[in-house]
């Protein structure tokens, strides 16, 4: 019976963290839907109609778009710095679709917003829509995000402290079994008689 390898056990994990995210993504996308366009505006969550405005490059060379509200400007919303959003269309059965991409807001100022771009692609989207466009609050990619990074960055690891602990966690290592360049030198000078190694001084 083989031994499993760390590797493989990570990508096991961040299979499964895929799935889980498709699915609450899904599951938050078919509750909005349920809720009703009207209710969600009424609720702060969503604008429609909106009119796309001007495109271009920030300071971070970011592409981003304005985005105005032209109904409801009474009503109070939840649109925010740093929250994602994703756009769609609704026909007159009251039926939606959504672009493929969500964004972010970068600038939120009473009825009109700024909000970062994944792609030019999405900017295309946006524009051939703007006939018939609204954006809401979407699933907050941030805690899924960050956990992806996260078991990515152990599973590249490389020589280093942070693959030693996880081949230890993962039961692929001894605890202590990793020794670092000058400890192995010491070893093999204390072998001969000689003392430890000391690095220079500055």
């Amino acid at each position: 019976m083989g031994i499993s390898s760390p590797l493989v056990d990570l990508q096991h994990q961040y299979d499964l963290l895929q799935k889980e995210y498709e699915y609450e993504k899904e599951t938050y996308r078919q509750q909005s839907e349920r809720t009703g366009l009207r209710k969600r505006v009424a609720q702060g969550l969503c604008w429609y109609p909106v009119t796309p405005g001007r495109s271009y490059y920030n300071s971070l060379n970011q592409l981003v778009i304005e985005i105005e509200r032209t109904e409801d400007r009474e009503i109070e919303h939840n649109f925010e710095y740093g929250r994602p959003v994703c756009f769609f269309t609704a026909d007159i059965s009251g039926k939606f679709k959504y672009l493929d991409f969500s964004a972010t807001i970068s600038y939120v100022q009473e009825d009109r917003m700024v909000v970062v771009l994944p792609t030019p692609s999405a900017l295309m989207d946006i524009q051939e829509k703007s006939n018939d466009l609204g954006v809401q609050l979407y699933f907050d990619e941030t805690s899924y995000k960050t956990m992806f990074s996260a078991l990515s960055d152990v599973m590249r690891a490389k020589n280093n402290q942070l693959s030693h602990l996880r081949d230890v966690l993962l039961g692929q290592e001894k605890p202590g079994q990793r020794t670092n360049r000058h400890e192995r030198t010491d070893i093999r000078r204390e072998r001969h008689g000689q003392g430890a190694y000391r690095p220079p001084s500055a």
